[in-house]
């Protein structure tokens, strides 16, 4: 066994190495690289290669292989480097814009016939689909790359698909096929001596043991993965495989309702605790906290659970991690239960029925919304199917007129066929239109109505718990009311953005005064807006409408909470061909090179983008900043 170990640890190491090799040899091709297509090629291969370590170093290789292959004009350079920005994204946990970029990689690989680039993109899109827990899209997309991988004849690809599906099947309790298709992929694996991917695949099946509830065969399939990763420099690995081990032991206590395993839960969990820490993984760090403390809890030291989920709760609460936090408050719950005292038990409770509900509404959104995207999708194959069937019998018409009443009648078809073609086309858009409407109002309302009607919830809960703190119950009246009033501000922009009424270029500039005016009203800060009147005469979409008015109302709102400002000065100016948007405050700045900036300046660049525009955001410490906008002009007046 001690051989094994060396040996496995050896080849890990080695394996490591390779790869390092790999990422310097990338770095070397950069260098040498003559050609702007050739060195897009070497950009996107390194922004690959190091993605998973450094995402936001990826991102910056990709973009520059991005400008150098549009230079060149080499469509497979840019694909590359569209990829390996899409899986940067990835690692960032940007499901969507990942998507939106691998996705235009696989369609550029598609068109040019390179198919094992092509099984890569959708494997990829596979790994992003299943993260987000759409595993209708994530088939879609593995079982096309499976079967590329197949006719290629690259079974380690074929058998990595292997895993991912058999991982999807675990998750939604398809037990059978998940082994069937994770034992295939470790005979590869073993076959090959592809150790690392080995290593994943013992830990997916062990966890299909788990669901099981056969926990002494999910113990030695997740010891064979913890063998693997022992000594190697991945320390995440590493961390993973020990929280396995701590996970079946927990699962014996509770299933068989004694702590025997206790202690041994607890080691690995402390392991996994050491691991992440030293990746400095803040997320797993806490994570792990909720599993020690519920470790602890079987131990009965109270104390000590209590601790570490209040620690874990604070965290995931700051991070809006609603799943966590629901779980930190049941295991709180229980904490408190057994200890006695059932007044805070209750209470904690309580709090978890809260976020327990809005976990169910959102699940329940996204079973409507896969329903309907899987009607269309049926839909649109009925029609294909049935086009393809009235062409056949026009054909089979055609054959018996003479050759006059034949080209007459083609003609006369190919218009109907045109019209229809055309017809349908228009309609599938507006459907398309429509869905794209109905889910934005969806996540409009669920995301900003729902999260702050639920806080007015878990406030309203505690004034009844706070019957004699007339202080307490002051502040948390005042928050309510605030809440309120954010509910109030909310619908009124979705019913403002909704209503086509609303669509002329007055009413847009007449909302954004009156947002001003209300500014000033709450604010020592001074003001000035100047809004170009020939605005008036345009006509503006919905979409256009919208995205106009929130980046004008995002970039204020981040003014006035965090530049110390006292000018504020907004400046909409109609052009030639162009809207310019420019909001300036002589606040305190910040270095973007050092500052974290959060959601809102990336949610103002892609509202903008999604404008055909662009937003930039120049600062500097002690010089203020400015947010400038600029987006085309509509054609309707």
């Amino acid at each position: 066994m001690k051989s094994i170990l060396i040996t496995s640890a050896f080849f890990l190491l080695f394996h490591h190495i390779c790869i390092s090799q790999k990422i310097d040899s990338l770095y070397k091709l950069v260098q040498r690289a003559k050609s702007d297509s050739a060195k897009a090629k070497a950009l996107g291969d390194l922004a690959y290669s190091i993605s998973s370590n450094d995402p936001d170093s990826a991102l910056k290789l990709g973009w520059q292989g991005v400008s150098l292959a549009k230079k060149s004009n080499s469509n497979a350079a840019l694909a590359n480097c569209l990829q390996a920005i899409g899986w940067s994204y990835f690692r960032l946990g940007k499901n969507d814009s990942a998507i939106i970029f691998i996705t235009q990689a696989k369609n550029i690989f598609h068109q040019l016939k390179m198919l094992w680039d092509e099984g890569s993109c959708l494997k990829n899109m596979g790994s992003v689909y299943s993260s987000s827990n759409d595993y209708t899209k994530a088939f879609a997309c593995l079982m096309p790359a499976k079967a590329l991988f197949e006719k290629l004849k690259d079974e380690k690809y074929e058998a990595y698909v292997d895993k991912q599906i058999g991982g999807i099947y675990r998750l939604q309790g398809v037990l059978g096929l998940a082994k069937q298709y994770l034992s295939s992929a470790i005979a590869t694996f073993e076959r090959l001596h592809e150790n690392g991917y080995l290593g994943d695949a013992f830990s997916a099946y062990g966890s299909v043991f788990w669901a099981e509830k056969n926990y002494d065969s999910a113990l030695y399939f997740y010891r064979k993965e913890y063998q693997i990763y022992s000594g190697v420099s991945n320390i995440s690995n590493q961390a993973y495989a020990a929280e396995n081990i701590g996970t079946a032991f927990y699962s014996k206590c509770e299933e068989k309702n004694g702590r025997v395993w206790a202690d041994s839960a607890l080691l690995y969990f402390e392991k996994a605790l050491g691991y992440f820490e030293k990746v400095a993984d803040s997320t797993d760090v806490n994570y792990e906290k909720i599993n020690i403390g519920a470790a602890l809890h079987l131990k009965n030291d109270y104390k000590a659970a209590a601790k570490n989920l209040t620690e874990a709760l604070s965290f995931f609460s700051r991070a809006n991690n609603i799943a966590q936090v629901y779980q930190v408050y049941y295991e709180l719950s229980k904490v408190y239960r057994d200890q006695g005292d059932y007044k805070i038990a209750y209470a904690l409770l309580d709090s978890a029925s809260v976020y327990n509900d809005t976990l169910t509404s959102r699940n329940n959104a996204s079973t409507i919304a896969g329903m309907f995207a899987k009607y269309e999708a049926d839909k649109k194959d009925r029609t294909i199917l049935l086009l393809n069937t009235q062409q056949k019998l026009s054909e089979q018409e055609l054959s018996r007129q003479h050759i006059i009443t034949i080209f007459i009648i083609s003609l006369a078809f190919f218009g109907i066929f045109l019209v229809f073609i055309l017809w349908n086309r228009n309609r599938i858009k507006q459907k398309l239109k429509e869905v794209q409407v109905r889910n934005q109002l969806s996540n409009d309302l669920h995301d900003d109505i729902g999260s702050s009607l639920s806080s007015i919830l878990l406030l309203s809960n505690l004034v009844g718990q706070q019957k004699n703190d007339e202080s307490v119950n002051k502040t948390l009246l005042e928050k309510i009311a605030n809440n309120t009033k954010e509910v109030i501000d909310k619908m009124s922009d979705i019913v403002w953005t909704m209503n086509p009424k609303y669509d002329e270029g007055e009413s847009l500039r007449e909302r954004i005064e009156n947002y001003v005016v209300r500014l000033k009203e709450v604010t020592t800060v001074t003001i000035n807006g100047n809004i170009d009147g020939k605005i008036d005469q345009y006509h503006f979409t919905m979409e256009l409408r919208k995205n106009i008015f929130l980046i004008i109302k995002e970039a204020m709102n981040n003014a006035l909470k965090y530049a110390n400002a006292s000018l504020l000065q907004l400046d909409f100016i109609a052009g030639e061909k162009y809207f310019q948007i420019l909001i300036k405050d002589n606040g305190i700045g910040f270095d973007k090179a050092v500052t974290v900036t959060g959601n809102g300046f990336e949610t103002m660049i892609h509202r903008a983008k999604a404008s055909n525009g662009e937003c930039t955001i120049t600062s500097e410490c002690g010089k203020g900043t400015l947010v400038k906008t600029i987006i085309p002009i509509p054609n309707i007046r």
